[in-house]
Protein backbone atom coordinates (compact mmCIF):
# COMPACT_ATOMS: atom_id res chain seq x y z
CA UNK A 1 0.00 0.00 0.00
CA UNK A 2 1.53 3.28 -1.08
CA UNK A 3 1.64 6.21 1.26
CA UNK A 4 0.01 9.32 -0.13
CA UNK A 5 2.65 11.82 0.99
CA UNK A 6 5.53 9.77 -0.33
CA UNK A 7 4.15 9.36 -3.82
CA UNK A 8 3.45 13.05 -4.39
CA UNK A 9 5.61 14.16 -7.30
CA UNK A 10 8.11 16.97 -7.21
CA UNK A 11 9.88 16.31 -3.91
CA UNK A 12 13.13 14.70 -2.91
CA UNK A 13 11.37 12.20 -0.63
CA UNK A 14 9.04 11.01 -3.38
CA UNK A 15 11.98 10.43 -5.72
CA UNK A 16 13.87 8.50 -3.04
CA UNK A 17 10.72 6.46 -2.32
CA UNK A 18 10.38 5.53 -6.01
CA UNK A 19 14.06 4.56 -6.21
CA UNK A 20 13.81 2.25 -3.21
CA UNK A 21 10.49 0.71 -4.34
CA UNK A 22 12.06 -0.24 -7.67
CA UNK A 23 14.89 -2.11 -5.92
CA UNK A 24 13.19 -3.32 -2.75
CA UNK A 25 9.71 -3.61 -1.31
CA UNK A 26 7.13 -0.96 -0.48
CA UNK A 27 7.64 -1.48 3.27
CA UNK A 28 11.37 -0.92 3.02
CA UNK A 29 10.79 2.19 0.95
CA UNK A 30 8.48 3.58 3.64
CA UNK A 31 11.06 2.88 6.37
CA UNK A 32 13.79 4.51 4.28
CA UNK A 33 11.60 7.57 3.69
CA UNK A 34 10.83 7.76 7.41
CA UNK A 35 14.55 7.75 8.11
CA UNK A 36 15.02 10.62 5.68
CA UNK A 37 12.20 12.57 7.33
CA UNK A 38 13.86 12.14 10.74
CA UNK A 39 17.21 13.21 9.31
CA UNK A 40 15.61 16.28 7.71
CA UNK A 41 13.93 17.16 11.01
CA UNK A 42 17.27 16.90 12.79
CA UNK A 43 18.88 19.16 10.19
CA UNK A 44 16.10 21.72 10.74
CA UNK A 45 16.00 21.61 14.53
CA UNK A 46 19.71 21.66 15.34
CA UNK A 47 20.68 24.88 13.51
CA UNK A 48 17.11 26.28 13.79
CA UNK A 49 16.83 26.98 10.07
CA UNK A 50 13.84 26.36 7.79
CA UNK A 51 13.82 23.22 5.64
CA UNK A 52 14.60 23.71 1.97
CA UNK A 53 13.52 20.85 -0.27
CA UNK A 54 16.34 20.20 -2.76
CA UNK A 55 13.86 19.03 -5.38
CA UNK A 56 13.42 15.85 -7.38
CA UNK A 57 16.38 16.41 -9.70
CA UNK A 58 18.90 16.30 -6.86
CA UNK A 59 19.06 12.50 -6.79
CA UNK A 60 19.67 12.13 -10.52
CA UNK A 61 22.38 14.81 -10.38
CA UNK A 62 24.06 13.12 -7.41
CA UNK A 63 23.80 9.74 -9.12
CA UNK A 64 25.48 11.11 -12.24
CA UNK A 65 28.27 12.67 -10.18
CA UNK A 66 28.78 9.44 -8.25
CA UNK A 67 28.90 7.40 -11.46
CA UNK A 68 31.41 9.80 -13.03
CA UNK A 69 33.62 9.62 -9.95
CA UNK A 70 33.50 5.81 -9.94
CA UNK A 71 34.40 5.54 -13.63
CA UNK A 72 37.28 8.00 -13.27
CA UNK A 73 38.63 6.08 -10.29
CA UNK A 74 38.45 2.77 -12.16
CA UNK A 75 40.29 4.23 -15.14
CA UNK A 76 42.95 5.72 -12.88
CA UNK A 77 43.35 2.37 -11.14
CA UNK A 78 43.96 0.86 -14.59
CA UNK A 79 46.85 3.35 -15.08
CA UNK A 80 45.00 5.80 -17.33
CA UNK A 81 45.20 9.55 -16.98
CA UNK A 82 41.74 11.09 -16.96
CA UNK A 83 40.76 14.69 -17.60
CA UNK A 84 37.08 15.59 -17.48
CA UNK A 85 35.74 18.65 -19.24
CA UNK A 86 32.14 19.70 -19.68
CA UNK A 87 30.78 19.60 -23.19
CA UNK A 88 29.29 22.90 -24.35
CA UNK A 89 28.12 21.77 -27.80
CA UNK A 90 25.40 19.15 -28.08
CA UNK A 91 26.40 18.37 -31.68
Amino acid sequence: MRQRGLTHQGHLLSERYRQVVRRRSDAKAIVRSGHQILFAAYRVLVPAQPYKDPGPTTLSRLTAQRLTHQVVRRLQDAAYQVHIATCTDAA
